[in-house]
């Protein structure tokens, strides 16, 4: 009777894991699959976020790369609210004294108009991507993902 009851355990704590999992980024989120050279990066991630729940990610853009970040949920009716900023040091001059900061500086908005994130890097950037999502129940946990694609840049002259 006891190993009856503890394979039944097991048998739906295992059914209960899988399902709670939230797929990779690249099987939800519809990308161009196009010649234009584009690869999903290993750094694309997705998870469960609790609506209202602000979810932070650092990702490291190399050098001489073009990138497309595309930030959505599984769910419709599920909105996601994301910003992408790097910290930048910012000297400031205090009573005669210089003074370095860092300070946020907001690459991408999901207030921005434009819904494509395209862009290249010219030296090697410590980016932070910051997700949350907002929906009907404020209870909600809803699987969002971040895919990240990447190809070299096209170089142009000598």
């Amino acid at each position: 009777m006891k190993k009856i009851v503890i394979i039944l355990t097991l048998l739906f704590s295992g059914i209960l894991a899988v399902n709670a999992q939230c797929p990779e980024a690249q099987s939800f989120i519809k990308y161009k699959k196009d010649k234009s050279g584009y690869v999903v990066s290993s750094q694309s991630k997705s998870g469960n976020l609790e609506s209202g729940e602000v979810y932070e990610t650092v990702f490291i853009a190399q050098p001489g790369m073009d990138y497309r970040v595309t930030i959505q949920a599984v769910s419709a009716e599920v909105s996601c609210n994301y910003e992408i900023y790097e910290m930048v040091v910012v000297k400031t001059m205090e009573d005669g004294k210089a003074r370095y900061q860092k300070e946020k500086q907001v690459l991408f908005s999901s207030t921005d108009p434009e819904k494509l994130i395209e862009f290249s890097s010219e030296g090697m950037r410590k980016l932070y991507i910051s997700v949350s999502t907002s929906g009907s129940d404020p209870k909600s946990i809803d699987c969002v993902g971040v895919l990240i694609e990447q190809k070299r840049s096209l170089k142009i002259g000598f």
